[in-house]
């Protein structure tokens, strides 16, 4: 079983993804300020999926709490639109 942990607000993201991934996958759909410390703690995770969309109200808040989910040991998947396509790349830099 392979476990997905799920960064975003999109309801539709939520849904939709656990119907496209193999039942070999579990998800795990969380809030940024629930998981983060989870992720620092617990190997339990094989990898994170980071929706930069869910913080374009508050944008520069997503980029803080997402160095931090990037400071784990988990492999990263980050998503983001072609708006925040430049945002993503400095992440992933």
């Amino acid at each position: 079983m392979i476990h997905v942990v799920l960064f975003s607000a999109d309801r539709t993201l939520q849904s939709l993804l656990p119907s496209a991934l193999d039942k070999e996958f579990e998800i795990l759909v969380a809030s940024i300020d629930e998981q983060i410390s989870h992720l620092h703690s617990n190997s339990s995770c094989d990898v994170v999926l980071l929706d930069l969309d869910s913080f374009q109200g508050s944008l520069e808040r997503g980029l803080k709490k997402s160095r931090d989910i990037l400071s784990s040991p988990v492999p990263v998947v980050v998503l983001a639109s072609d708006v925040l396509r430049s945002a993503a790349a400095e992440l992933v830099r």
